[in-house]
């Protein structure tokens, strides 16, 4: 299901404050405005997760046979010993990668995405005499949005600002001379965090030593 919106808004002319100041044929002003709220979701049917049994190490009713890596050869009754699986797997296993649902092992979900943002633009435009022209415009822009990373419980988020200031002055000195000068500033900020799995969810809890 997509759920869409998309508005926005702009407003510019003359600057003309009543009787204080009329900028007809000078001073210009121009502002916009755009956001968007999107929301989707997609049914995610493609990942094969351990059955039950599987996750008792019981493979006998699998398809797929495990071999023992140590000696290559399948393990007795297709049964994995208990005191073969690591602990922190077995936490991740549990934590993280639910059951199958659907046939074969398959995990069948629903992945909601969201991607907001909004945007403005102010610019000012002063005619300075007849042979001068300033110019100044800023722009700001944030966006949001999230993604799955590939089971229910992994849902990450990104954030990404951008900023920009520009100011231009323009000389008519002669007909056939003209001087510029322009000063820009420019910022952008990506902040992508880590997939959040849950309050309470860390590696010690886990089982792992990470530092």
């Amino acid at each position: 299901v997509l759920k869409r919106n998309q508005f926005g808004a702009s407003l510019g002319g003359p600057v003309s404050i009543p009787k204080l100041y009329s900028g007809r044929d000078r001073t210009f002003f121009f502002l916009s405005y755009e956001g968007l709220r999107e929301a989707d979701a997609s049914t995610v049917s493609g990942s094969i997760v351990p059955t039950q049994l599987e996750r008792q190490g019981n493979f006998s009713q699998s398809k797929k046979k495990p071999i023992d890596p140590i000696s290559g050869a399948a393990f007795s009754n297709n049964l994995i010993p208990g005191s073969r699986f690591d602990p922190a797997s077995l936490n991740f296993l549990n934590a993280l990668i639910p059951l199958p649902n659907g046939p074969n092992g398959q995990l069948i979900y629903n992945a909601p995405t969201q991607n907001n943002s909004d945007q403005g633009l102010g610019r000012i435009d002063q005619l300075i005499g007849d042979n001068q022209h300033l110019t100044l415009r800023g722009f700001q822009a944030h966006n949001f949005f999230t993604s799955n990373g590939g089971l229910p419980a992994l849902n990450g988020q990104s954030q990404f600002d951008n900023t920009n200031i520009a100011a231009n002055h323009t000389y008519a000195i002669h007909a056939n001379l003209v001087n510029s000068a322009q000063f820009t500033f420019g910022r952008v900020i990506l902040d992508r965090g880590p997939l959040p799995v849950g309050a309470g969810l860390t590696y010690p809890n886990l089982g792992l030593n990470v530092p």
